[in-house]
């Protein structure tokens, strides 16, 4: 089956820190959605590898493939590896194996290593216009409260737990993608881990003196600090608090010693654009045991996602694409908000 670039469709469970090519024991979660509406879930048992894609030798999902011994004894998933010039979106089978290749991107990042200024200078006079007044308008709106805290300590990961949940379960990527932020002890311990490492860094943003929206951002590899799970409370929306949160991020990173790399993750939404300063060609895979049960969920799930490129091309082309996941957005916020 051919296949053509498309977004990621298949929800990871996040909150797990970026390896360094390491098969890990962890159930993997597939769906099949149109678009930002999920209309089918299935959970594996199996293993996922999280290659760093910023080490000095990364390892591409073409080796990463070859690799594993047939016949399967599970599912693997192999998410954002770097890609191969022998590797397309799609699905190949063999006699004891199903590759199924299902995103194929540009995985943008931040380096934060030089001169905040001369970052800045790269934005565009416009751009970096639209963005200042954007932050101004958040700052305005804070009387007691700074525009963004930072967590970062062992004895500061319970209080941004406590912070970020009730952001997190308003917000459509909870409530429409199933990104469910984890309260769990075990999290807790595990985030502390991190933070006595120094691996872990949490923001909030502040709209109006109330937190109104929060990353979760790890540290892996050397100095590489993934974006990787996010969400604000719809109500707050006039006050683009993604992009604000990712501006004020991007610049705490320039001053913190250990990172250098802030890794946007996958994706290729148009405020990452307007923040790189440079991109890796990645590629995402699952590799199933050749029985009939995974065949016929991997045919469905590359048909509807498929289809679901087809339509986003189309409204891309006419401007649309961006209204109507605006509308989708809303539609929940006022679902939220009568709740």
């Amino acid at each position: 089956m051919p296949g053509t670039n498309k977004t990621a469709s298949v929800a990871d469970s996040g909150q797990t820190a970026a390896t360094d090519s390491m098969w890990q024991q962890e159930q993997i979660s597939i769906s099949i959605r149109m678009g930002e509406i999920a209309l089918a879930e299935r959970k594996f048992n199996g293993y996922r590898n999280r290659p760093n894609i910023f080490s000095a030798n990364p390892t591409d999902v073409s080796a990463l493939i070859d690799s594993l011994n047939e016949p399967l004894d599970s599912p693997r998933h192999i998410l954002s590896a770097l890609s191969a010039p022998n590797i397309t979106p799609g699905v190949s089978i063999t006699r004891k194996s199903i590759i199924y290749v299902y995103e194929q991107y540009k995985r943008m990042y931040v380096d934060v290593s030089g001169d905040y200024a001369l970052y800045q200078s790269s934005q565009g006079k416009k751009s970096l216009s639209n963005l200042k007044r954007k932050i101004k308008k958040v700052d305005k709106s804070n009387i007691e409260e700074q525009t963004v805290r930072t967590f970062q300590y062992p004895s500061e990961v319970q209080e941004f737990i406590d912070i970020a949940k009730p952001i997190s379960a308003t917000s459509y990527q909870e409530l429409l993608l199933g990104t469910v932020f984890r309260t769990d002890q075990q999290w807790v311990d595990e985030l502390k881990t991190l933070a006595e490492q120094d691996r872990f860094r949490g923001y909030v943003l502040y709209a109006e003196d109330k937190p109104v929206a929060y990353n979760y951002c790890p540290i892996y590899g050397d100095g590489v600090m993934l974006y990787d799970l996010s969400g604000y409370i719809p109500e707050y929306q006039r006050y683009s608090p993604g992009t604000v949160l990712q501006a004020r991020i991007i610049e705490l990173g320039f001053s913190d010693r250990s990172v250098k790399i802030y890794d946007l993750c996958q994706g290729e939404g148009r405020h990452k654009k307007q923040f790189a300063t440079g991109s890796i060609d990645c590629c995402s895979a699952y590799i199933f045991p050749n029985r009939p049960g995974y065949r016929f969920f991997v045919t469905l799930h590359y048909a509807a996602d498929n289809c679901t490129g087809f339509v986003a091309s189309v409204l891309d082309r006419f401007n649309l694409k961006d209204k109507i996941k605006g509308i989708i957005r809303h539609r929940h916020s006022l679902q939220t908000n009568s709740h």
